[in-house]
């Protein structure tokens, strides 16, 4: 029996297949040939995991990821009308391989958070510094960047 790990963004711009990076329709190729269901039986030996994760063009998801060496996915069923239905849990995955770690327990889920969060605050504070520093200037000479 052989079980494939499905890694998919929201935005659908992301697309992981055991670890490995692939194109929207190399995708969709090899999820749409397999059964919907998940599990591994005799009369389905493939069996494969779905899983919504966070967009990893994001810079914020992959700085947090890189930092704290993990990110979370959410199992997700496969329907005709490709509808999300939560299995209650969390997958953490490896941010280098992108392998399978184990089931996020609640601190899992509160450092990913917590890191976002953090990094969100640290952006809005830069943001408000160069904002203020540029209307603070009080010659009329152009702004030189860099």
């Amino acid at each position: 029996m052989h079980h494939i790990d499905a890694q998919y963004c929201l935005a659908r711009c992301c697309h992981f297949l055991d670890g490995g990076v692939v194109t929207m329709q190399q995708y969709e190729a090899v999820v749409s040939r397999l059964p919907g269901s998940p599990r591994q039986t005799p009369g389905n030996p493939i069996a494969i995991q779905e899983v919504m994760i966070p967009c990893q063009h994001m810079a914020l998801h992959k700085a947090v990821g890189q930092q704290i060496g993990f990110y979370p996915g959410e199992p997700s069923d496969r329907t005709p009308e490709f509808t999300i239905k939560s299995s209650g849990h969390l997958n953490l995955y490896d941010t280098k391989t992108r392998g399978y770690q184990r089931i996020a327990t609640e601190e899992d889920v509160k450092k990913w958070n917590n890191a976002i969060e953090a990094r969100v605050k640290k952006a809005g504070e830069l943001e408000k510094n160069w904002s203020r520093n540029d209307h603070e200037s009080d010659t009329n000479e152009p702004r030189k960047c860099c």
